[in-house]
This record gives structure tokens, C-alpha cells and sequence, in this order.
């Protein structure tokens, strides 16, 4: 017990299940960015490397992208891209070079 906690009822108290819930829903929000979230991701400075390493998924269709942030580099986990609808002039070489995409 932390002392914070002591003078709580335990049913009032963490579990280790709820540290285990909200572990597992940090996961999925960074395995999967989409929208703005994900535009905000690509074009943050300085690039948030971990998350952006955790990403399995990312969208970013219909974002008014006239080219590819240098950070999409660092997704080295995707899986799935989509730049869709978006007014690029040319897929930049570093997408073809995410190892997992294929």
C-alpha cells in the first residue's frame, strides 16, 4: 500500500488489473494513429521516436498532405499506410524502405 491509499477502502484502491486496463490502452492508441492525431504525430518537432516506432497503423487520407514528413521514417512497425486522397506530388523513397510494409 502507498501511503496515499491507506486510509482508502481497498475496493476504492489501483489493482493490478487497472494498471494492467490502462497499460493495454496506452498500447492500442499507439499502435494505430489516424486523422489528425496522426498528422499531428508526423509533423510534431522534435518527432515523438517511441511512439511513432510503436505504430503498426497509420492514416492520413484526406489531410490536404502535399508531401511526406521525414518522420514517417521512424514508423518502422507499420503495417498499414494509407496516404490517400491527399494532393502529393511523389511517395517519398522512405516508404519503401519501412521494412514491415509489403
Amino acid at each position: 500500500d502507498f501511503p496515499a491509499q491507506r486510509g482508502r477502502p481497498h475496493f476504492l484502491r489501483p489493482s493490478k488489473f487497472d494498471s494492467m486496463a490502462e497499460g493495454k490502452a496506452k498500447q492500442a492508441r499507439q499502435e494505430a494513429a489516424s486523422g489528425r492525431v496522426a498528422k499531428d504525430l508526423l509533423e510534431a518537432d522534435p518527432p515523438d521516436a517511441v511512439t511513432l516506432g510503436a505504430l503498426s497503423q497509420l492514416d492520413v487520407r484526406k489531410l490536404g498532405l502535399a508531401s511526406v514528413p521525414s518522420s514517417l521514417g521512424l514508423c518502422r512497425r507499420l503495417v498499414k499506410l494509407d496516404l490517400g486522397d491527399n494532393p502529393l506530388l511523389k511517395v517519398p523513397d522512405l516508404v519503401a524502405e519501412l521494412p514491415c510494409l509489403g
